[in-house]
């Protein structure tokens, strides 16, 4: 059983799935971890995203939430959290109710100090996103000298090995600037295939203006050198 971990939850509009998601994690976490703590960022929604994330803090004492009264965007999310990490592991899980207890339990039962999770049942997205998460492996895959299943999912990392590196992402990518600069340094990795359940997604943020402006702005950073 490992020590301790942060978990930061983002959350834009997602009423329905912050509960779920929240009660999953408080259900597997004590099998793995000593200690735990569970951080929700309810990013500048509109629903009842807020008040719902507030109610599970005021009712457990592991769960702390903070407002944004305007989106900020996963990565300001990822680093912002991480700041005040004092745990031995740290991981970004969405607010979506999108992984399964079983998934979770693959991971947490790694003995890496990265373990990176991938989709096994990509086929259930929609077409263009199939294409287009294929193709941005494959950029990075070139771009990096990696070559990993997926960049993007809920990586489990130990938190020592991100106090050595600066991240620079506040897109959707990232993840994939924590992945290559953290492999760049030689850090060994266990990739693990996992079923997600894509059944409680609805329109993803990933193809907004300023996410994909981001994504193109961090592949040129790596093809050009800024990213080592």
């Amino acid at each position: 059983m490992r020590n301790s971990i942060t978990i930061v939850v983002p959350a834009l509009n997602e009423e329905e799935g912050i509960a779920p998601t929240i009660e999953n994690l408080l259900n597997i976490l004590p099998g793995y971890f000593r200690k735990f703590k569970i951080v929700i960022y309810n990013d500048g929604s509109s629903d009842d995203t807020g008040k719902i994330a507030q109610n599970l803090a005021d009712t457990h004492e592991c769960v702390q939430v903070v407002h944004h009264k305007r989106p900020k965007n996963i990565g300001f999310i990822y680093n912002n959290c991480f700041k005040n990490c004092s745990t031995d592991y740290y991981m970004m899980i969405h607010g979506q109710n999108d992984i399964t207890s079983n998934s979770l339990a693959k991971v947490f039962n790694s003995t890496s100090s990265i373990v990176i999770p991938y989709q096994m049942n990509t086929n259930e997205r929609q077409w263009y996103r199939i294409l287009l998460s294929k193709k941005f492996v494959q950029v990075l895959n070139l771009l990096s000298g990696h070559q990993l299943n997926y960049y993007n999912h809920y990586v489990l990392v130990e938190s020592k090995l991100l106090r050595n590196i600066e991240i620079n992402t506040s897109s959707y990518a990232f993840q994939a600037e924590v992945l290559i600069k953290l492999l760049n340094q030689g850090h060994s990795y266990e990739e693990i295939g996992i079923i997600d359940d894509f059944s409680n997604k609805r329109k993803t943020n990933a193809f907004k203006i300023r996410n994909i402006l981001g994504v193109i702005h961090f592949i040129f950073n790596l093809a050009t050198g800024r990213i080592k």
